[in-house]
């Protein structure tokens, strides 16, 4: 790396850990918004065969062009650090991973602070592209025959397909969210599970939340990553919506 790049003003300790979190954030909502993409398109191929149309779909999919972007962005991100740095790791594989590594040379490295406004501006694109209601919600199991309970989200009642038992929607969320009180999950994973139940938070924001305290990380999982009371976040969505 030649000395034209290197930063002048190297990276303070607050902007390093803003780079280190955006990667973080990053890869979440990459997966977050993969899975959205995913959900979208399949909804639309079921309703495309229900009405026996092959036409193109009316249905949104902005993760698809979204999401190319930002993995785009992150490749080439990658690469042009391995090319300042011919000390680094040739091969890149993940890379998110791989910039998350060298977090030292990326204190000094030229492009870093280009580089943190390139990933703010992917969390925050994703961030708005995956931030909507899921198509159906799940309501827990039926009673009677155990078959998984899928609602329309703005239903009052489910009706088991297997054996016809119907059940009320607000009644079945309040016992779901019951018992996950206790359950420690990742930002993303509580994030995807309260979502699911009804409970629309995104993982940067209970990442945000935990930066200021208002709810306590409760250990980690093997990966090392911060995990959650979903009880904890359950109560400042709560609390955030009251207010």
């Amino acid at each position: 790396m030649s000395p034209s790049d290197t930063l002048v003003r190297p990276l303070d300790d607050t902007e390093q850990g803003n780079l280190k979190s955006a990667l973080a954030e990053l890869a979440d909502l990459i997966a977050e918004a993969t899975l959205t993409a995913s959900r979208l398109r399949a909804v639309d191929y079921s309703r495309r065969l229900v009405i026996g149309k092959q036409t193109t779909t009316t249905t949104p999919v902005p993760d698809i062009t979204t999401l190319a972007r930002a993995k785009g962005d992150i490749d080439t991100w990658a690469y042009r650090f391995r090319v300042d740095h011919p000390t680094a790791d040739t091969a890149i594989g993940d890379p998110i991973g791989y910039l998350t590594r060298y977090q030292g040379p990326m204190r000094t490295w030229a492009r870093s602070r280009d580089l943190l406004a390139t990933l703010e501006h992917h969390c925050a694109a994703l961030n708005r592209a995956i931030d909507r209601p899921p198509a159906r919600l799940y309501t827990g199991e039926c009673d009677t025959c155990g078959n998984r309970l899928m609602a329309d989200t703005d239903a009052d009642t489910v009706t088991c397909r297997r054996c016809r038992d119907v059940y009320q929607v607000a009644e079945r969320r309040t016992v779901l969210l019951d018992q996950a009180h206790t359950v420690t999950l990742t930002a993303t994973g509580c994030a995807r599970l309260l979502t699911s139940y009804g409970m629309p938070v995104n993982a940067a924001t209970i990442r945000q939340w935990a930066k200021r305290g208002h709810v306590i990380r409760r250990g980690t999982n093997t990966a090392g990553d911060p995990t959650y009371r979903v009880g904890d976040i359950i109560d400042r969505v709560t609390a955030a919506e009251a207010s």
